[in-house]
């Protein structure tokens, strides 16, 4: 086992002690000091990072689920707490509606609506207690005329009376002169509308009558218009059946496929087919390029045989190259059999040589017994 120890500040380490048997025990081991790696420490390093790193993982969740439990119960605790502070709400609600009512607050008085309709006037009479010399409501000698006044005031309500009745006898005595004007007004206007009615009736009949005679010169015009009509059809039809039996265009002359531009040019809106000439033209241009192809396919196929004897050719090259090839590599290989085996030889002479007469001299068990003593 070694020991690493840190030297100050200088950011390296140094072997302090080696234990001589393991370091022994390595060197002798052939496997180990071959590969040059202690698989059994690397297996457990790895061992203990599978292991670290499970207790990391199992670490990692278990703060998670402890976060989400804390982060449930806090929205929980939230919750109860929103509930609880609405349920007080609640309750103070209540408590103002039950026993706090807005009457019994200080400042009704001037929140009432009513407050003007409860109010005493400013005077009940001149034995009020509220006035006082401050009020200016009662004064000495006040209300000492009250009964002429009185007087006057049923006067003045006599006067006032007579005057309505007057306004409403005239009221009534217009209603009715307006109410007879009305009615001599809705009698002429009635005798009116007879009249209207009488001669929009006589009106009525005169233009039905004059319909009547129009509609009869209507029909004599549509009569005879039919007639010239069916005349100008028949005409018509005549003269179709004259065009399409002697017309150029409806016959499918070749004239009419004649361009006035060129005498070897064509209207394609009125070709109808080639003629006989034309037809001829076409099937020898035809059987002409029939035998070009012909031609043409036999000078492929000869080309295509010379092809074929030139590859032929090329290949018997190849195979006699192949086959010197391979009668040079037997010789070689035959050449290298007969060298090695000289050497074999040579080397076999050598040995006999040496072990017989040069290294005759045998090592004693001593000079094998001290191999494998020492780390050295």
């Amino acid at each position: 086992m070694t020991t690493m120890v840190d030297i100050g500040t200088q950011g390296f380490t140094r072997t302090q002690r080696v234990d001589s048997a393991s370091r022994l025990d390595r060197v002798l081991d052939a496997k180990t000091r071959t590969i040059g790696v202690d698989k059994g420490a690397l297996a457990g390093q790895m061992a203990e990072k599978s292991m670290q790193l499970s207790a990391d993982k199992s670490r990692d969740t278990a703060y998670d689920q402890m976060a989400n439990y804390f982060d449930n119960k806090m929205l929980l605790l939230e919750q109860e707490k929103r509930n609880i502070q609405r349920e007080i709400n609640k309750d103070h609600v209540n408590h103002w509606q039950t026993v706090q009512p807005i009457h019994t607050r200080r400042e009704w008085d001037l929140n009432d609506p009513d407050y003007k309709k409860k109010d005493y006037p400013a005077r009940v009479g001149d034995d009020d207690p509220r006035l006082g010399v401050s009020a200016a409501q009662c004064f000495t000698g006040e209300d000492l005329s009250a009964g002429h006044r009185k007087k006057l005031q049923l006067m003045q309500q006599k006067s006032w009376c007579d005057q309505q009745n007057h306004e409403k006898s005239e009221k009534k005595r217009k209603e009715a002169a307006d109410e007879a004007a009305y009615e001599a007004l809705r009698r002429a206007q009635l005798d009116h509308q007879d009249a209207v009615a009488n001669a929009e009736m006589d009106a009525r009949r005169a233009h039905t009558k004059q319909t009547a005679v129009d509609n009869m010169c209507l029909a004599n015009q549509k009569a005879h218009k039919a007639a010239a009509d069916k005349h100008a059809e028949n005409h018509a039809n005549h003269t179709e059946q004259y065009n399409t039996f002697n017309s150029a265009f409806m016959t499918e002359h070749g004239i009419t496929a004649q361009s006035v531009m060129s005498d070897t040019r064509k209207r394609m809106d009125h070709y109808k087919g080639m003629n006989a000439e034309e037809a001829g033209n076409v099937r020898e241009f035809q059987a002409m390029q029939r035998d070009e192809l012909a031609m043409k396919r036999q000078n492929e196929k000869a080309e295509q045989q010379a092809y074929d004897q030139y590859t032929e050719n090329v290949r018997r090259q190849l195979c006699q190259t192949a086959s010197q090839i391979e009668q040079f590599r037997q010789e070689q290989r035959k050449a290298v059999t007969e060298e090695l085996q000289a050497q074999g030889a040579e080397k076999a002479a050598r040995d006999t040589h040496l072990n017989k007469t040069l290294y005759t001299n045998v090592p004693k068990p001593d000079y094998f017994a001290q191999f494998g003593t020492n780390h050295r």
